[in-house]
């Protein structure tokens, strides 16, 4: 009795694996339980096996990396159709299991989509430019430290000092240009 319902487990389990999940995608290559298509890259390199699997299953198949389907697409004139034309419905990040483990979600600038992406990326961008970011604002605080430095070491050199350790200067400065970004105002040498 065991080994017919383990029988019958077995059978659907592998009924889902290579038919219903595979049902509504283009055709591709059958994927091993667990594994995908992964291990044909193992033995093949990737653009040859890619290029083999285009020739059998035409431009537009399916590959499987574990559970995760890719839909891969070769002619040019598909790819521009595809996402230019109707790029909303393809846009977002494919759902992964651990993101709810560890993150609680889709969150953040990176792992967010829609318009919850659009208002972080928004808000990102809004406290770049207040920082300087698409302005010169940036490249001349780093000229001043820049040259802050220089006329630093050309002071050394002048009074005489034999090592100059450019590791503590060079630290100044970084340091100099990140607190004046955040406080407003430079560190001078100690």
């Amino acid at each position: 009795m065991f080994v017919y319902i383990f029988g019958i487990l077995v059978f659907f389990y592998f009924f889902f694996h290579f038919y219903f999940k595979r049902r509504n995608l283009p055709p591709g290559p059958i994927p091993l339980p667990f594994f995908g298509n992964l291990l044909s890259f193992y033995f093949t390199a990737m653009d040859v096996q890619t290029q083999k699997w285009r020739k059998q299953f035409g431009d537009i198949h399916t590959v499987w990396f574990g559970d995760q389907a890719i839909i891969t697409l070769h002619d040019a004139p598909t790819i521009m159709e595809t996402f230019l034309k109707d790029g909303e419905t393809f846009a977002g990040r494919p759902y992964q299991k651990w993101d709810d483990i560890t993150r609680g979600g889709h969150n953040g600038v990176i792992f967010s989509e829609g318009t919850k992406w659009r208002e972080n990326r928004r808000f990102a961008l809004h406290v770049f430019r207040n920082f300087g970011l698409g302005r010169n604002l940036m490249q001349e605080r780093v000229l001043v430290e820049v040259s802050n430095l220089i006329t630093e070491i050309k002071d050394e050199i002048l009074n005489g000092i034999q090592e100059i350790s450019l590791q503590d200067a060079i630290d100044i400065s970084v340091g100099s240009i990140i607190n004046n970004l955040t406080f407003g105002y430079r560190y001078d040498k100690a």
